[in-house]
């Protein structure tokens, strides 16, 4: 592995709700605690802050963080295919890919109903991780695929059998796989209430630590999850144990 290349929205961009009066997620209350403008405090927080940073840190490999706040896995896909199409991904690259919530996929074409929603929610996570596998295989490239604050499967309507293989797709059994879930030590828990706006999500007292104000991981909750990653998860603790 010469290289991570991260894929995701606010929660792999590292976002500690700081960026200033000008930003939309602003808070007066909160004041900031930096000088930075919002292109260099985004890169900061890429690069120093965010869970990929610090597992990439750990690692001793180079990050490349493809994130964007607010962003669609769509498009999220469409930057890793820019990326191979200009000819830049090398065959020893690590993808760690953040699916985040589904809304933002086809939200402007979604039939209006709640039970259609939920089909094309799921739906569109099918698109996704076949997508991913699809590049993966082509390029020779593993791409850990894991839920942010949003699985699609979790209290939905649709009686769709999601019984495909997926490799290196991150909690897939489980139904609380997100990364909200490992913060709050809910992970694999029989919840079956979807939280499709990190926003709305309840914290209890003792774990606000790992939180900012409005719902992303703080400092804390990022070093939470490297620690997660490169302790728990298979795919990149074996790359750890095999680096040269």
């Amino acid at each position: 592995m010469s290289r991570i290349l991260a894929f995701g929205d606010s929660f792999v961009v590292g976002d500690q709700d700081d960026y200033g009066p000008n930003d939309v997620n602003y808070n007066p209350k909160i004041p900031t605690t930096h000088s930075m403008g919002p292109n260099e405090r985004e890169q900061y927080l890429k690069y120093n802050v965010s869970f990929a940073a610090l597992i990439a840190k750990q690692l001793g490999k180079e990050l490349l963080n493809f994130a964007v706040r607010g962003t669609s896995n769509f498009s999220q896909i469409d930057q890793l295919l820019l990326f191979i199409g200009n000819g830049k991904l090398q065959q020893d690259d690590l993808i760690l890919f953040g699916i985040s919530t589904t809304v933002r996929d086809r939200s402007i074409i979604y039939p209006s109903t709640d039970l259609e929603w939920d089909k094309f929610s799921v739906l569109d996570l099918v698109y996704i991780l076949s997508t991913l596998d699809s590049i993966s295989k082509k390029y020779s490239v593993p791409i850990i695929k894991f839920n942010l604050f949003d699985n699609p499967l979790v209290g939905q309507s649709f009686n769709f059998d999601f019984d495909f293989a997926y490799d290196n797709y991150i909690g897939w059994d489980v139904k609380a796989n997100t990364l909200s879930d490992v913060i709050n030590d809910t992970w694999a828990m029989p919840i079956n209430e979807r939280h499709p706006y990190h926003t709305h999500m309840m914290v209890k007292p003792d774990y606000e630590q790992y939180w900012t104000w409005n719902r992303h991981p703080s400092i804390e909750g990022h070093k939470k999850l490297a620690d997660w990653f490169l302790k728990q998860v298979p795919a990149i603790k074996d790359i750890k144990n095999t680096l040269p």
